[in-house]
């Protein structure tokens, strides 16, 4: 059976929640792979081949820090997650407002009864005498 059904609101602290616990996971994705790589470049001599290269272009001393790196990735990530997180609540407060000036986002479901399913499937499955 077919069923429209209008969303009218979405509750902004639902989605504040939803949408902190999704980018601190993005977040926790980019540093762990961000560490890997770099442990990559490191172990395959890559930094050190970049290193080299550079001061041979007349960079006098030239060496990357890791730890000034990593302290910037997280702090610039802390500061995109965070903004982030603002704008997918500002998104969500103006679809609120857009909703009650045009009555809604309308869909049409399918509903299904479980149990009819079931039934069918039986009567399939039984052998014909």
């Amino acid at each position: 059976r077919r069923v429209r059904r209008v969303v009218r609101h979405i509750d902004t602290w639902s989605v504040f929640k939803v949408a902190s616990i999704f980018v601190a996971c993005i977040w926790g994705v980019v540093v762990l792979a961000s560490l890997l790589v770099w442990r990559a470049a490191v172990t395959s001599g890559a930094v050190e081949n970049t290193e080299v290269f550079i001061s041979d272009l007349g960079f006098e001393d030239f060496d990357f820090s890791p730890q000034q790196m990593f302290e910037a990735l997280l702090s610039a990530g802390a500061v995109i997650a965070i903004a982030s997180i603002f704008f997918i609540w500002l998104l969500t407060v103006l679809f609120n407002l857009i909703c009650d000036i045009t009555g809604g986002l309308r869909i049409t479901m399918i509903e299904q009864d479980l149990a009819d399913a079931r039934k069918r499937r039986k009567k399939k499955a039984e052998p014909v005498a």
